[in-house]
Order: C-alpha cells, then sequence, then structure tokens
C-alpha cells in the first residue's frame, strides 16, 4: 500500500474497523515508514486525548423543549400556507435522518455518539411530519445541530491543548521575559526569552522535553499548544532534550523550520543568522521551501542564513572533507568535489553521500548509489532508476533504510 493509502485508511484502523487483511497491510507500512507512523501516532493521541474530554457538551436542560417547540410553531404555521404531501415522503426523511446520523458516527468514531443526537431521536423531531415546511426545517436542524456540535467540541477539544505559560528555571546570571527580568518563572505564548552574556536558562516544554537556552540567547514562543509548540529562534545557543518518542515541538530559523523527531540536538545562531546544528541522539527534520531535509544522530549540518540546508556530514569527519562539502554547497564545487568526497568516505559517512545525490550530475549519482549499495543495499521500494532520476520518495526511504542501521 502507498502512503496515499495508508492515510486514508488510518481513520478506520485507529477505530479497529478494517478486516484482518486490511489490518494487517496497514501494521507492516507503518512498521517500515516513519512518516505514516508519525500520522498514526498524532491521530491515535487526537482520540485519546478525545476520550479524556467530557462524553460531551453539556448542554442547556431545556434545550431539546426549546427547539421542539420552535418546530412546532413553524410546522403550524407551514400547515396553515401549504398542502400536505404524499406519506410515502417520509420514509425518504427518515433515510435522510439515519443517514445524517451514520456520518456523525463516522466523525466521532463508534464510540463517540453524541448524547444530543440520541436526545434528538428520542423527542418529537423523530414524529412523522406531513407538511414540506416541517420537512426542510427538520432537515435542516438535523443537518446543522451535529455539525454545531461537532464545531463546538473541536473548540473545546482544540482549547484544551493550550499548555501555556511554559516553565522556566534559571541557572545562573538574569534573563528577561518580554523585556523585563523574570521573576515569575512563566514564559507566555507570544512572548520573548533573553538571556545575557552570563546566563543560562532551562525551559520545561510539556509533553516533549526541556529546552537549555545558552548566553546570548533570543527566543520568541510563537505557539504553546499540545502538538503545536513552535518556538522562532533570532540567535544564541540552546539545547533540546526529548522526554517523548514522538515529540511536537518545531524551532523557526530564517524561513526554516526543524522539526524534533526525538532524541537531543543543539542549535547555534550567530548574529550574521548563519546557524549550525548537532544532533546527538535521534534525527531532526529540516524544511525550506516545501522542501525536507534529515539530519541523523552523529552528523552535523550548516546553515547559511538565506541559503539551502547544507549537506549533513557526521561529527568524527576530517577537515578536509567538510571542506570539500562547503565547496560543493556553496562553491560550485560540482563533480570534482564530489569525486574526491568519494574518495575520502568511509561508512560512517554514506549518509552524507545520500545527501549528494541530488547535487551530483548523473554519472556521479550511479557511482554515488554503487558505494552506498555495498554496505547499505536499498530496499525494495527503491531502484538505482528512480534514485538517479531523483524520486524523492525513493531518497527518503532508503535515508530511514540507513539510519536505523548506521
Amino acid at each position: 500500500m502507498t502512503c496515499e493509502e495508508i492515510k486514508i485508511s488510518l481513520h478506520d484502523y485507529v477505530d479497529e474497523l478494517l478486516d484482518a487483511k486490511m489490518q494487517k497491510e496497514v501494521e507492516n507500512h507503518l512498521r517500515t515508514c516513519e512518516a505514516c507512523f508519525f500520522e498514526y501516532q498524532k491521530l491515535k493521541k487526537f482520540f485519546e486525548d478525545l476520550q479524556n474530554l467530557p462524553y460531551t457538551i453539556n448542554p442547556p436542560d431545556d434545550i431539546i423543549t426549546l427547539i421542539s417547540s420552535e418546530l412546532m410553531k413553524r410546522s403550524a404555521a407551514a400547515l396553515e400556507e401549504e398542502p400536505v404531501i404524499p406519506s410515502v415522503k417520509i420514509r425518504k426523511i427518515k433515510k435522510e435522518q439515519l443517514k445524517q446520523e451514520k456520518k456523525l458516527r463516522n466523525i466521532r468514531g463508534p464510540r463517540r455518539k453524541s448524547l444530543v443526537t440520541k436526545s434528538l431521536g428520542a423527542t418529537q423531531l423523530s414524529k412523522k411530519i406531513a407538511s414540506p415546511g416541517r420537512l426542510d426545517f427538520r432537515k435542516t436542524i438535523l443537518t446543522l445541530l451535529p455539525l454545531a456540535i461537532i464545531a463546538l467540541g473541536y473548540y473545546i477539544y482544540d482549547f484544551t491543548k493550550i499548555n501555556s505559560p511554559w516553565k522556566v528555571r534559571l541557572v545562573q546570571g538574569t534573563i528577561y521575559i518580554n523585556g523585563r527580568i523574570d521573576e515569575t518563572g512563566k514564559w507566555e505564548e507570544g512572548t520573548s526569552i533573553y538571556t545575557e552574556s552570563n546566563s543560562r536558562a532551562v525551559v520545561s516544554i510539556p509533553n516533549t522535553g526541556r529546552l537549555e537556552a545558552g548566553a546570548n540567547t533570543f527566543l520568541l514562543l510563537v505557539k504553546a499548544k499540545d502538538g503545536n509548540n513552535i518556538v522562532k529562534m533570532e540567535r544564541g545557543k540552546i539545547k533540546i532534550e526529548n522526554t517523548e518518542q514522538m515529540p511536537d515541538f518545531s524551532i523557526e530559523i530564517n524561513r526554516k523550520t526543524i522539526r524534533d523527531r526525538g532524541g537531543v540536538f543543539s542549535l547555534e545562531v550567530d548574529d550574521a543568522k548563519d546557524a549550525k546544528i548537532n544532533v546527538e541522539l535521534g534525527y531532526i527534520e529540516i524544511n525550506r521551501l516545501g522542501k525536507n531535509f534529515y539530519v541523523d544522530e552523529g552528523y552535523e549540518c550548516n546553515m547559511p542564513n538565506d541559503n539551502d540546508v547544507g549537506t549533513p556530514y557526521h561529527s568524527t569527519a576530517p577537515d578536509s572533507l567538510k571542506k570539500l562539502i562547503y565547496a560543493v554547497d556553496y562553491l560550485n564545487g560540482g563533480d570534482y568535489a564530489i569525486g574526491k568526497i568519494i574518495e575520502i568516505s568511509t561508512e560512517s559517512d554514506l549518509l552524507t553521500l545520500l545527501a549528494l545525490i541530488p547535487k551530483a550530475s548523473e554519472s556521479y549519482r550511479t557511482v554515488l548509489y554503487n558505494k552506498i549499495a555495498k554496505v547499505y543495499p536499498p530496499p525494495k521500494s527503491v531502484t538505482m532508476e528512480g534514485i538517479v532520476k531523483l524520486n524523492e520518495y525513493m531518497l527518503e526511504d532508503w535515508w530511514f533504510e540507513i539510519e536505523w542501521q548506521i
């Protein structure tokens, strides 16, 4: 199954509505596809959080009476103006009612049917109606009321995910929150944090881990919400340590978004906004202009201001290799520099070689493919032709195949 087919089936998979064969196919795919597994984790967490909410909203005690009364008034007025329709139409409206209720059950899951919808089914709304005016109004109510309940439920659910303020602990020196010396130890959404030259602070990120801010660091808390925590970094040095397997945390810098995928990493940004990232554990994903780049455990990566993401290199790589990589990335080193990199690279540099494939000519892509394949044969979903043609899905699949083994 493709990733798109998996995403379509995830909702039914979580609700345990798939047959045994489909369920097995989805599970096999999730074991090998990090991206789809991440989507599964988010969907599963959504329903877990949803189950922790009140079973449904608590409407006013008299809402059913009020709606029923209004329906009766409008129906009576309609009876005086419009002719009676054949009783056969009643079956159609019943069918429509069942259809709408089925839609609601599918949206909320088999165990999340709205109590309000059940209550309405037990009132005069479910009685036979004799006029077009009554039918139209009833259909409107049956259609809009579940949607209104779902919208309100989502609003309540979304509101409960807000996790601001974040706790801040001063380690040394002085820190400023939104321009003032911090005395509360709380960092609110939409405010900044700044550490002086001799200062250091630790921030607790709910359901993610901790952020350690070094000296002369300036950060802005863009969004503080479970499932979507975003910090914008202007300068300084930070270190992220995770306590969750699939954290929802991103850092924005120079029109790039760094997504935390679990583990430990450091990020440093100088006054010129040139950045450098070092991954100690796990891996991170960098998005620039809709394109994804990955940096694995034990690798570093340069990100000059207003430039593409640099080619990741292993922390133990010699300076000669780093200079050649810089030449490829920013000095038009081309195939000559790539050829030199191939000559001096070792097994620990194979993810570097994989990242160089899109930057090499077609002939050198074949050379890079063969050198990597000798150590880490590509999975069945990856072909040499696809890699040479720069198939993004194949490049990503091969990266994850190597990443868990290296």
